[in-house]
């Protein structure tokens, strides 16, 4: 990986990982795929057919929902743009690939505030400041195209997914109680 000063960049860091999430988990399902085609109730089946599987699906389920909303609110605070990039990843690929996808936008926004002020403290006090607002102070502008996107994103892709899986994932779980007598 490229360095500079002896450290590594950390925006090269985040790309190499994008693709290194895309490559392996890929590597997995598109021979699966291939093998049982768009089967989404068989999918969450395997998925979820042992101890183990359930373990790896529900953390991979929960740490993408913390992703949007660390998107959402980290995105907010910095001003960035293309906010809709990692969240579509995510629904693409997963976490493996949205989240460096993220740090990737979000390292590249803190660089264009740093050449914007000439200054790596204004940058430092980016990366560690809270979203704060005085008493005074005027509301935020209406959301952007990117928050109109993902609104549509999640609304109409991400909500129905969950809810669809959510109830698979409960029929599997009755389906499991009554036949195990």
């Amino acid at each position: 990986m490229p360095t500079r000063g002896g450290q590594v960049n950390r925006k090269n860091a985040y790309l190499f990982l994008c693709i290194l999430g895309t490559v392996l988990p890929y590597s997995q399902f598109v021979p699966w795929l291939a093998e049982n085609g768009l089967n989404a109730q068989f999918f969450v089946r395997q998925l979820f057919a042992n101890r183990i599987g359930a373990f790896f699906g529900w953390d991979v389920l929960i740490s993408g929902v913390v992703l949007v909303g660390f998107v959402r609110s980290e995105g907010k605070r910095l001003g960035m743009s293309l906010l809709w990039l990692p969240i579509l990843g995510l629904c693409a690929v997963g976490v493996s690939f949205g989240f460096p996808l993220f740090l990737y936008l979000r390292e590249r926004a803190l660089e264009g505030a740093e050449g914007a002020t000439g200054t790596a403290a204004t940058v430092k006090s980016l990366r560690n400041s809270a979203p704060t607002r005085s008493a005074g102070a005027k509301k935020a502008p209406r959301p952007g195209r990117s928050a109109l996107i993902f609104r549509i994103l999640f609304g109409e892709v991400l909500l129905p997914f969950f809810r669809g899986l959510f109830l698979v994932l409960l029929r599997l779980f009755l389906h499991s109680i009554s036949f195990s007598d």
